[in-house]
């Protein structure tokens, strides 16, 4: 159960671009979410997961990368994260529930289809959100350049 004394902590995993950055400033623009990390290398995953504890972990699934695979054995030592998946084709989509996504959203989805897919996750934090406090974006930028 995630606490509702504090915001939703959000891991993102996609390839540097404009998908990345997109998936950055719609998570940024909840008054009740923290960017905890965003990453780019299917290896460094299960680690930033280990380390960071986020509540949701945010996964754009390109074909071939393996990162879904990744989602059964993550759930089994963090059963309390939700993986949520951005994905391009039905098949794919199809795929990432196989491997236990939580929640699923084609690429190219609306503002209002990604929120409230997020909404249920939020929802909880609604007290928190009520106060007021912005949104904090603490980025842990993760790359083959920063290790």
């Amino acid at each position: 159960m995630i606490p509702i004394d504090r915001p939703i902590t959000v891991l993102i995993h996609a390839d540097p671009g404009l998908a990345r950055d997109s998936l950055c400033s719609l998570i940024a623009s909840f008054p009740y979410a923290k960017i905890v990390g965003v990453l780019s290398l299917d290896s460094e995953l299960a680690e930033e997961v280990n380390d960071l504890l986020p509540d949701v972990v945010l996964m754009d699934y390109v074909t071939g990368t393996g990162n879904i695979e990744l989602i059964p054995a993550l759930k089994a030592v963090h059963p309390d994260s939700r993986f949520v998946v951005v994905t391009e084709t039905m098949k794919q989509k199809q795929c990432a529930y196989q491997y236990g996504a939580d929640d699923v959203l084609l690429r190219g989805c609306t503002g209002q289809e990604f929120t409230a897919v997020f909404q249920k996750y939020f929802q909880h934090s609604q007290a928190y959100a009520a106060t007021g406090t912005a949104s904090e974006v603490n980025v842990r930028e993760v790359s083959n350049e920063s290790r």
